[in-house]
């Protein structure tokens, strides 16, 4: 398989709410993250949704939640890829 990361990941864990129709909110655990994007785990998600964007909030007990918008761009039987886009 063909390297094609461009930023060093860093393990991480915390938990992370997923905002997309299929996945209903679903929270999951956060297994590493880069500069570009993060990896999460997740069982069951329909390679379907590769290309599609959801909204990932960062579950912490600050008083305003942390969001981003990203692109799921791989998935695999551990978990899906997410690349951040804004």
């Amino acid at each position: 398989m063909v390297e094609r990361r461009r930023s060093q990941r860093v393990n991480y864990s915390c938990k992370i709410k997923l905002d997309h129709p299929q996945l209903n909110g679903q929270v999951v655990t956060c297994r590493d993250i880069s500069d570009t994007g993060l990896y999460v785990l997740i069982s069951n998600c329909d390679k379907d949704l590769i290309g599609s964007t959801l909204q990932l909030q960062v579950i912490t007990s600050l008083p305003r939640p942390k969001t981003r918008l990203t692109k799921i761009v791989r998935s695999d039987t551990d978990g899906i890829g997410l690349k951040f886009i804004a």
